[in-house]
C-alpha cells in the first residue's frame, strides 16, 4: 500500500531527530575529554620536568587532531543524513528507493568534484521537479555532467533538464542528451545555459507538443543568440511563428499562399521548423509582409541563416547531435589542480 508523504515525513523525522540527539551527544562526550585532558595537563605540566612536559604538549596536541577529525567526519556524515531526509521526504521513497537514491549520490560523490550531500541534494531538486525515485536516479548524472560543464549550480542544473524533459516529452534516461545538446550549443553558438533554458521556457513546450526534437529547436534559438537575440526575447518569437505557422488560417500562412508558397511547405508538422525557413527562403518571400511585430526581426534572421551554404540551420542541428559535450567540457574544466583537489575531498567524504 503506497505511504503518503505525511507518513514518510514523519517517520524520516523520527529518526532524523534521534540522529540528531545521538550527535549531541558525542559532541558533548568529546568536549568534556577534551577540557579534563587540558586541565591534567596544566596541572601536571606545573610541576613536571620539561621533558615530560612536552610530552604532555604532544599528547593534548594528538587528541585534539583526532577530536578534531572525529567532529569533522560526524558533521559530514549529518550533513549527508540530512540530505537524504529531505529526499525521501519529497519523493516519498522507502526502503529499496532510498537505498538506490543513498547508492547514486555516494557514487557521484566518488566519481565527480561534487561531495555525495550536494548530489544529494541535486536528486532533492530532481523529486521536487515531479520524478520519481527511480526517475531521479537515471537523471542524475546528466544534471551533474551539465552542472560541470557549465559551472552553474546543481540547483540550476536540476531545473534546466528536468524542464527540458517535460517540455519535449522525455524519459529520465534522456537527461545525459539534454546536457550535452546544452554543453554543444554554448560550445558551439552565443549560447549559454541560462540564454537556452530562458528560450526553452518559452518554445519548449509548443515545439514539443509539435513533434520537433530538441536539437531542432535549440539550434533555431542558437542561430537567434547568434544574432543578438536574447534568451527570453528568442523564446517567445520562435513559439509566436511555430503557431503562426501550424495553424492554416492565420494571417501569416494566408500572405505565404498569397507569394506561391503552400501550407504543406511551411507546416512544423510536416516539414520541421528548419524545414519551414529553407521552403521559405527558396521561394524568395518577403517577410517584411507576412510576420508580424513580435517576431518579424527573428524570422529574417532565421530565413538568412537558412539560405547559408555553410553554417545553417540543419548544419547547426548537426553539431549539437549525439555529441558528448558535457563529459569533455567538463573534464576540461577539472583538468587542474583545483579540480583535482575538490575530486579527492569528495571521494574523502563518501
Amino acid at each position: 500500500m503506497a505511504e503518503d508523504a505525511g507518513s514518510v515525513y514523519s517517520e524520516v523525522r523520527i529518526h532524523l531527530d534521534q540522529l540528531d540527539n545521538d550527535l549531541k551527544g558525542v559532541y558533548a562526550r568529546l568536549d568534556q575529554m577534551e577540557s579534563r585532558i587540558k586541565s591534567q595537563t596544566s596541572t601536571a605540566s606545573k610541576t613536571a620536568t620539561k621533558s615530560f612536559d612536552a610530552m604532555s604538549v604532544a599528547g593534548v596536541a594528538a587528541f585534539l587532531g583526532v577530536g578534531n577529525a572525529i567532529k569533522s567526519t560526524i558533521s559530514t556524515y549529518a550533513s549527508f543524513s540530512q540530505s537524504m531526509s529531505n529526499v525521501a521526504a519529497a519523493s516519498n521513497a522507502t526502503g529499496a528507493q532510498l537505498q538506490e537514491l543513498t547508492d547514486a549520490a555516494k557514487n557521484a560523490g566518488a566519481t565527480t568534484k561534487y561531495t555525495a550531500s550536494q548530489a544529494a541534494d541535486a536528486l532533492f531538486n530532481l523529486a521536487q521537479a515531479g520524478m520519481s525515485a527511480d526517475q531521479a536516479t537515471q537523471a542524475l548524472s546528466g544534471v551533474l555532467s551539465l552542472a560541470q560543464a557549465s559551472g552553474a549550480g546543481l540547483a540550476e542544473s536540476a531545473e534546466s533538464v528536468s524542464a527540458t524533459l517535460s517540455q519535449f516529452g522525455l524519459q529520465a534516461s534522456d537527461a545525459s542528451r539534454v546536457a550535452n545538446v546544452f554543453a554543444a550549443s554554448a560550445n558551439t553558438s552565443l549560447s549559454s545555459m541560462d540564454k537556452l533554458t530562458a528560450g526553452l521556457r518559452q518554445v519548449g513546450p509548443v515545439a514539443g507538443t509539435l513533434g520537433i526534437s530538441l536539437e531542432e529547436v535549440t539550434a533555431n534559438l542558437d542561430a537567434l543568440f547568434n544574432k543578438g537575440f536574447q534568451g527570453e526575447q528568442a523564446g517567445t518569437a520562435l513559439r509566436s511563428i511555430l503557431l503562426d505557422l501550424v495553424d492554416p488560417s492565420s494571417t501569416v500562412v494566408q500572405a505565404l499562399e498569397k507569394q506561391g508558397v503552400a501550407y504543406d511547405k511551411v507546416n512544423p508538422k510536416v516539414v520541421g521548423l528548419s524545414g519551414a525557413f529553407e521552403n521559405m527562403q527558396k521561394a524568395g518571400v518577403d517577410l517584411t509582409t507576412v510576420f508580424g511585430k513580435v517576431s518579424a526581426a527573428e524570422a529574417l534572421a532565421l530565413i538568412d541563416t537558412a539560405g547559408k551554404a555553410t553554417g545553417n540551420l540543419r548544419d547547426m542541428q548537426k553539431e549539437i547531435s549525439g555529441t558528448n559535450a558535457a563529459e569533455k567540457a567538463s573534464k576540461i574544466m577539472n583538468d587542474n589542480l583545483q579540480g583535482s583537489l575538490k575530486t579527492m575531498q569528495s571521494q574523502a567524504e563518501s
